[in-house]
């Protein structure tokens, strides 16, 4: 029987297992798992629906965090170097190493957000502090990314790296014929395993967990011999961006993401007994309760048009400050925090994050429709046949705000052409199109050809996930 090893870098992708998504696997090849001991916390976090028998053979290893942080710059080089191939690089390299007039930008947008002006001496602060570190740091990239020094660094210390020895212990000890990664495509092991695979004779598969993964993240060094991806643009991405074959790029997509096909047919429960729309936030700094204050006038202004509708308010709970952010919401009555996220800010702790019993689906799919930035929870949305608001407006002084967004992020294109999608180009606009949906009910127009419209980003499912791995599986070895 041929073997398989899995390996989940982090307890992010307990999602797999929760979701079953090697089940089949497990009945035609002898599966064993590998996980990060650092990001597991040394055990599985139990839950009631995962299979203890998903995680029976299971080997762990460690990344110290020297390790990790010299990766981590690694790929960032990787970024630069080739930064030419996605304008979401280019400007990647921007925030991450920026020139002073972009640093000013995102301090201003800092300060804004913190304390609403700028506090005194602002602009003399904020040279001052450029040319502290910043300055240097992006100084010391643009010399490493010099081609010749690049060229050199690579020959030097890249070519004889060594690699993680808990992992080479491991694929040692099993002699797997294939090692299947999931991935965000920005950690160390997507440098190591493949080249590990490759000492030992396996092949490796690459399961791309997110939307943008292939086209913001980096650019592999070591490359997989196979791929699994979202839908046709990211396939686009991967041989144009990463130049990879077509005939070794599959349609994987990701378990979670292939379950709502079937929940969205079920009647899921609302947690509200009022109607309501949701309105979500961005990881990146722009100022949304200025939307949200405008929102709830525009309830508050019409009370025989809205009744008790309310909009439901749910940042990212990796948003920058967002413990004195949401707080701001408490001055509007028609503005409500999702509870969870309520309970998160209130006690800081991270158990209200999971999604247990589905409660992010509820919250999703019983939404009149939804306003936000553009992120992962827009597709999120079009499985479910929610449309959207997306904010694409312009910030003074900011480089995260909804426009620039739109316009550096590559996995945003052709997404402003999805029917179930309106386009704000103005916060007043904004404003516009929630009273037309709502007054007009053109939250129930949804086009019968939405799932085409869906499968140009993420490929829809004909079976289940658990098969559909296996299939491609079969051809891999």
């Amino acid at each position: 029987m041929k073997k398989i090893l899995i390996c989940l870098p982090s307890k992010y992708y307990n999602k797999y297992i929760e979701n079953n998504a090697f089940k089949d696997l497990q009945k035609n090849y002898q599966v064993s798992f590998l996980l990060n001991k650092n990001k597991w916390q040394n055990k599985l976090i139990t839950k009631k629906k995962i299979s203890t028998r998903g995680i029976k053979n299971k080997y762990f290893y460690s990344l110290d965090d020297k390790d990790h942080a010299f990766f981590i710059k690694t790929l960032h080089l990787f970024l630069i170097i080739n930064k030419k191939l996605s304008k979401t690089f280019i400007y990647n390299f921007r925030r991450w190493y920026p020139n002073l007039m972009d640093f000013i930008k995102i301090e201003k947008t800092i300060e804004r957000d913190r304390f609403g002006n700028y506090s005194n001496f602002f602009l003399l602060r904020t040279i001052l502090k450029y040319f502290c570190k910043p300055f240097f740091r992006r100084l010391a990239i643009l010399i490493l990314t010099n081609k010749i020094i690049f060229s050199l660094y690579k020959k030097m210390i890249l070519s004889n790296l060594e690699l993680n020895t808990d992992i080479q212990r491991v694929v040692k000890k099993i002699r797997p014929d294939l090692i299947i990664y999931t991935t965000h495509c920005y950690e160390p092991e997507t440098f190591m395993i493949p080249k590990i695979a490759s000492n030992f004779g396996a092949k490796t598969f690459f399961l791309v967990d997110n939307w943008d993964n292939i086209s913001c993240k980096t650019v592999f060094f070591n490359k997989p011999d196979f791929l699994g991806i979202w839908g046709k643009q990211s396939k686009n991405h991967a041989i144009k961006i990463q130049n990879l074959d077509k005939k070794k790029i599959f349609y994987t997509g990701n378990p979670k993401f292939d379950n709502y096909f079937l929940l969205r047919k079920k009647k899921l429960k609302s947690i509200f007994k009022h109607k309501y729309v949701l309105f979500f936030g961005l990881v990146e700094l722009f100022d949304d309760i200025k939307v949200l204050k405008l929102l709830n006038d525009e309830i508050n202004n019409k009370p025989e048009l809205y009744k008790d509708l309310k909009i439901v308010y749910r940042p990212h709970p990796s948003r920058p400050n967002i413990f004195s952010h949401v707080k701001k919401i408490d001055l509007f009555d028609k503005i409500i925090l999702d509870p969870n996220m309520k309970n998160y800010v209130k006690t800081k702790n991270n158990k209200y994050l999971d999604n247990n019993n589905n409660y992010f689906e509820k919250l999703l799919s019983n939404s009149l429709f939804n306003i936000g930035g553009l992120t992962t929870v827009t597709i999120e949305s079009l499985i479910f046949k929610k449309r959207q608001i997306f904010l694409c407006y312009e910030e003074k002084d900011s480089i995260t705000d909804p426009k620039t967004l739109f316009d550096v992020n590559l996995h945003f294109e052709k997404i402003d052409k999805v029917s179930a999608l309106i386009k704000s180009k103005s916060i007043n606009s904004v404003i516009k199109e929630f009273r037309n949906m709502y007054s007009k009910k053109k939250y129930l127009e949804i086009d019968r050809n939405l799932d085409k419209e869906i499968n140009f980003f993420y490929n829809i499912p004909k079976v289940l996930y658990s098969k559909k791995i296996l299939s491609i599986v079969k051809k891999l070895i």
